[in-house]
């Protein structure tokens, strides 16, 4: 599996507001996977209610709750025309030591009050087993996902 941008994401960047300081910025959370779908299934699901009603399943380990980002940035750069999303660190904290899984993904998503509302952004690979250690997925310093243009 690679890191992808789910199509609806890249359908609805007119949209994104990022960081222009307004109630409009979205809420971006972060959720685990432990079994996933396949990149091709992954990336056409609208939102995560449809993607978790698919094959994938969300993590139960001990202590897990989705994670909500208090940062959120966007760097135009002209220079290579594309513009990169950033996102804080996702510090889940500690995870397992007592129901332990294998984890596989990690997906940002745009919360919007339920799953059936909420729209996944982008797909991640990880892999580590929790384990009752604390867990936090460090993005790439480039940021999050890009969007460029043709």
């Amino acid at each position: 599996m690679a890191d992808l941008v789910v199509n609806n994401a890249l359908f609805e960047l007119d949209r994104f507001n990022w960081d222009d300081g307004d109630a409009a910025t979205i809420d971006v959370r972060s959720l685990l996977l432990d079994v996933a779908e396949a990149d091709e299934a992954l990336r056409d699901h609208a939102d995560i209610a449809a993607l978790l009603a698919a094959a994938s399943v969300e993590s139960v380990a001990t202590s897990y709750a989705r994670y909500t980002h208090a940062t959120q940035t966007r760097t135009l750069d002209n220079t290579n025309n594309r513009v990169d999303f950033d996102l804080d660190d996702a510090a889940f904290g500690v995870l397992g030591n007592g129901v332990n899984e294998s984890i596989v993904d990690i997906i940002t998503l745009s919360f919007d009050t339920s799953d059936a509302l909420s729209e996944p952004v982008s797909v991640h690979d990880l892999a580590f087993t929790t384990d009752g250690s604390s867990i936090t997925v460090s993005w790439n310093a480039n940021g999050v996902w890009r969007a460029a243009g043709a």
